[in-house]
């Protein structure tokens, strides 16, 4: 049996990816196992070969690769769902790195129907010199354990990567792929009627590599962002309606506003 799938998109990446699979390799893991699972999306054979290459050089017999050709993170996080053995998935994108105890520190306060969240360090080049990220204000205080509910942390579900999120309760929700702007805080919605509170760890540290030509950092035509905020407020609205009871009213509000608020804060700055 598996504790945790990683699972880690790849688009034609480049030496940061394997910045990114280092830092999981050397994880400390003396009280539980874990699986790493690498999907290349739309990319040709050279990058299939360079990654193959890396993981039969290395030995890494947990690390486990596959080819989709559909592009998309969506697409590729879909298939590491349906891949994965493990009881928690832990969603990472292929530029970032985690300190070496990132999985240690979390893994130990996991129980059913609870995301465990580490703090969330920006960098450009090098770990050592970060920036809080929007998530670094969740951790307020000194202490290493604090927890709450997903009204008190709803921040956590803005994005879908740097948390162990129990396998139960994710079941069949998968990525939407019709998207391309909320659709891990989407996805994170969805799950929260499963979801009874959230754990925030703040020495485990997820270090979020900003780099320029990125997908999140691509501009969207203000139709296509339009089309997009529509949608994902039509999503909110029927995913609440078809259980009301399941859901927390005043959760789901705040993430129709913060889809509001992000459209206009791109309308405005990009």
């Amino acid at each position: 049996m598996i504790d945790i799938s990683i699972i880690v998109p790849t688009y034609k990446p480049k030496d940061y990816l394997y910045e990114c699979l280092e830092s999981l390799r050397n994880q400390i893991s003396t009280n539980f196992t874990y699986e790493v699972i690498i999907v290349l999306n739309g990319s040709d054979d050279s990058y299939q070969h360079q990654i193959e290459k890396y993981l039969k050089t290395k030995n890494l017999s947990n690390f486990y690769f596959y080819n989709l050709e559909s592009a998309g993170v969506s697409y590729a996080r879909n298939l590491g769902i349906q891949k994965a053995k493990g009881n928690y998935l832990f969603f990472m994108d292929d530029d970032d790195i985690l300190n070496n105890s990132y999985f240690e520190l979390l893994y130990e306060h996991t129980k059913p129907n609870r995301v465990i969240c580490g703090n969330m360090k920006n960098f450009e080049k090098n770990i050592s010199v970060t920036e809080n990220s929007y998530m670094s204000k969740l951790f307020t205080n000194d202490n290493n354990f604090e927890q709450g509910s997903i009204l008190k942390f709803k921040r956590v579900f803005s994005i879908c990567t740097g948390k162990l999120i129990p396998k139960s309760s994710i079941s069949k929700t998968l990525f939407d792929t019709k998207i391309q702007i909320g659709e891990d805080s989407l996805f994170m919605t969805t799950i929260s009627s499963k979801i009874q509170d959230v754990v925030l760890i703040k020495e485990a540290i997820y270090f979020r590599r900003i780099r320029l030509g990125s997908a999140m950092g691509q501009k969207k035509s203000l139709k296509y962002q339009l089309k997009n905020s529509t949608y994902l407020i039509g999503k909110h609205f029927n995913l609440y309606l078809s259980q009301p009871k399941a859901y927390n009213f005043k959760f789901f509000t705040l993430r129709i506003l913060a889809i509001l608020k992000g459209f206009i804060w791109r309308l405005i700055f990009s």
